[in-house]
């Protein structure tokens, strides 16, 4: 059995991407989707999918100790034939692995492991240590506590995908913390945070980012802070503090309209427009090789999200871009394409 998590509200569209792909997935728990075992399909990224517990199996015990005691007897050989590993303990939609029952289940496993397995538990590494290039190299166990008595445990090594891996060892739920930065001129910044962490890059000092739709000027904020020279294009201004920045020039105007003079470094994009126009606007971007790397957002109205995500899929296979579309933890009825054309 996998198990897959996803936003609380979105186990229907998990669900409907899975069975697009010939897996028959239910719901059990707000925010849980398990496909009973088959063979997961190549190269199979959800979008609605936070992280993937693979092969897992279902546990039960009437106390913290019983709970970690059967964890450590599943998980103790495969731990054991791996060169590194790093553990993951939560519960969901309560996903902070830093404090309660998971957090108690955690310290409890790696003090058996300690105890019975000293070699294995020397190459235990802690998730908050992990680089991308560590975490593509070890073993990563999971304890999903979907009731105090009960827990679904995997152990797997991430397989690679075009961007990230899946799954990802240094985000335990698949849950990517984001500073919180009070400066900023809009909360969606976090959204921007959170694509630069998964695609493992983000604006440098010195490059040019092109921010459509920029007003307030969340994300350009976010470009701004790490030195980037932003152009941000929009009808309405941005605010303060991105306003007047010396690293900033606005310009007014329509930003699907826009097209710049030279390729630039970034292009961000978080414009409120119906799905078919953001779509637009990547395809030509990508097809005139106007950036080098991307993080756009793309906004959906009700249900009817599939048509849109299947051709986002298509237009960003067809450009050749190494890139991922993800439910990000603060989207909502929207997802976030990002990559490297």
């Amino acid at each position: 059995m996998d198990a897959l998590i996803a936003a609380v509200g979105f186990e229907d569209a998990l669900r409907e991407e899975l069975g697009a792909a010939g897996l028959e997935a239910a719901a059990p728990a707000p925010g849980l989707v398990v496909v009973e075992r088959e063979p997961w399909p190549a190269g199979l990224d959800p979008v609605f999918a936070r992280q993937r517990l693979p092969g897992c199996a279902r546990l039960a015990g009437d106390s913290v100790a019983r709970l970690a005691r059967a964890a450590f007897d599943l998980l103790a050989t495969p731990l054991d034939r791996c060169d590194h590993w790093t553990l993951h303990a939560f519960a969901w939609p309560d996903h902070d692995p830093s404090r309660g029952r998971p957090s108690l289940v955690a310290e409890a496993l790696l003090d058996l492991v300690q105890r019975h397995r000293r070699r294995t538990h020397r190459r235990f590494v802690p998730p908050a240590d992990l680089t991308l290039e560590q975490a593509a190299g070890l073993t990563l166990a999971q304890v999903l506590l979907v009731d105090r008595g009960e827990a679904l445990v995997s152990a797997a090594a991430p397989l690679p995908l075009m961007v990230g891996l899946d799954p990802d060892p240094r985000w335990p739920a698949g849950f990517v913390p984001v500073a919180p930065d009070r400066r900023a001129p809009s909360s969606a910044y976090r959204k921007a945070e959170e694509a630069f962490a998964r695609l493992g890059l983000a604006p440098r000092p010195g490059e040019r980012v092109v921010d459509l739709g920029g007003s307030p000027g969340g994300w350009t904020w976010t470009a701004l802070e790490r030195g980037a020279r932003v152009l941000a294009v929009d009808r309405a201004a941005l605010a303060p503090p991105a306003r007047g920045h010396p690293l900033l020039e606005e310009r007014r105007g329509d930003a699907f309209k826009f097209e710049p003079d030279a390729a630039v470094d970034w292009l961000l994009c978080d414009v409120i427009a119906a799905p078919e126009r953001t779509l637009d606007l990547i395809d030509r971007w990508l097809a005139g090789g106007w950036c080098r790397r991307f993080v756009v957002n793309v906004k959906f109205k009700g249900d009817a999200r599939r048509p849109a995500l299947d051709a986002l899929r298509a237009l960003l296979l067809r450009r050749g871009a190494r890139a991922r579309v993800k439910h990000l933890v603060h989207d909502k009825n929207e997802v976030t394409a990002f990559g490297v054309a």
